[in-house]
């Protein structure tokens, strides 16, 4: 039964890489508008495109492992069972650590805009009052 639910996890994981490079090629047109420019969107952008084409390759790594490792006996074949969910477990933490990654770089990175916004209000907004106050010893 477990050696199923495992099957049933690498299938859909592998699934899921299809869906995503399918996704992820559709988001490649977008990305090419900005590959002329050498702006911080767009080399955040293409970070996060190469990070997520990783994320989408290890998940598929890994699913593919883990169907190789439900297909073995760990009594007939030992050292290619472990072999296989070690790798499916290499895979897979890497594949967190790369998300975690750009779940960080994603935070930073608009944290940094919101920065700049809240700059640009408050200059703004002190160049108003300077403004009004100027008006009014003009009155």
């Amino acid at each position: 039964m477990r050696g199923n639910l495992f099957l049933l996890f690498g299938i859909l994981a592998v699934g899921y890489v299809i869906g995503q490079f399918l996704y992820l090629r559709s988001s490649y047109r977008n990305l090419q508008r900005f590959a002329a420019t050498d702006s911080k969107e767009a080399v955040f952008l293409r970070r996060q495109f190469r990070r997520r084409i990783q994320i989408a390759a290890l998940s598929g790594l890994g699913g593919l492992c883990m169907i190789a490792g439900t297909l073995f006996s760990p009594k007939a074949y030992p050292s290619y069972f472990v072999f296989s969910w070690v790798l499916a477990a290499g895979f897979l933490i890497w594949t967190i650590l790369l998300a975690l990654v750009d779940f960080s770089s994603i935070r930073l990175y608009y944290r940094q805009i919101r920065n700049r916004n809240i700059d640009e209000e408050n200059r703004l907004r002190l160049r108003l009052e300077q403004e009004l106050k100027k008006k009014k010893t003009d009155e």
